[in-house]
């Protein structure tokens, strides 16, 4: 979040240095500026185009990419849309004429005007708004908790096998999530690790869930519970550094000897 600050003074900055030419009404602007102006959304609209097709690109190409640090045979959870890629896309197509206007104007008096909106420093009030909105979503919003459950044939001597998923989410996506992804077994009698180990859990955060925070988690496995099988996934969220802000949250997941599944948030 620290970086998108920057970006949105940088952004300001080159607003005003350009007089906001980008944003200003027609009516406003003369022919020469008229001219650059729309020189500069038709390069700014193939740029966008460029990495908008260049974003598909990738993640196709990551689609078959290994992953690392997550059992991709396990129940995943919904990813919906990346607010890091919206937050990117956003900034290009919001920015990019002024970005052409700064790089490309070589007579000051082609990006001056003296009427119009917005005008000067004022879109600099947005950078303390989004640093707050951010700051009250990551601090006190109530934390969302999404499971997937899947029970599936096992090997005979297993019996049944469960794909176990739980996500707890700070801030709707302006935040970080801690998660935890297990395969069980129950037999009928009591449940137990596939495979005798608990070689197909895995606990911590993945691509996106720290984009805006920093997520540090840790997983308890407990199996052997009277034929139950306990899990516990304990997270923590820092949006900034020195614990401002820090929440700590807690995934349980238990499958009883009975073979019925509690998640527990």
């Amino acid at each position: 979040m620290v970086l998108i600050l920057v970006v949105l003074v940088l952004n300001v900055v080159i607003g005003v240095g350009t007089g906001w030419l980008a944003f200003a009404r027609t009516s406003t602007l003369d022919q020469r500026q008229v001219a650059v102006r729309n020189r500069a959304y038709r390069l700014a609209f193939m740029l966008v185009g460029a990495g908008t097709l260049l974003m598909i690109a990738l993640a196709i190409a990551g689609g078959f990419a290994p992953q690392t640090g997550v059992n991709q045979s396990l129940s995943q959870l919904p990813k919906g849309l990346s607010t890091r890629r919206l937050v990117a896309l956003l900034e290009v197509v919001l920015i990019a004429p002024t970005g052409l206007i700064a790089w490309s104007a070589a007579e000051p008096d082609l990006v001056t005007r003296t009427k119009g909106t917005p005008r000067g420093w004022s879109p600099a009030l947005s950078i303390p708004l989004v640093a707050v909105v951010w700051f009250i979503a990551v601090a006190a919003m109530p934390a969302r908790t999404v499971t997937v459950q899947d029970v599936s044939d096992g090997l005979l001597v297993w019996g049944s096998t469960w794909s176990l998923a739980a996500k707890k989410e700070i801030g709707y996506g302006l935040g970080g999530a801690v998660r935890m992804q297990a395969e069980v077994c129950w037999n009928g009698e009591r449940a137990s690790f596939f495979g005798g180990a608990p070689s197909r859990t895995d606990c911590g955060p993945i691509e996106g869930d720290a984009d805006f925070v920093v997520v540090s988690e840790t997983c308890i496995l407990t199996g052997d519970r009277d034929g139950a099988i306990l899990m516990i996934a304990r997270g923590r969220v820092s949006p900034l550094p020195g614990g401002l802000g820090t929440r700590d949250v807690e995934i349980q997941i238990e499958v009883g000897a009975s073979g019925g599944v509690i998640a527990l948030g």
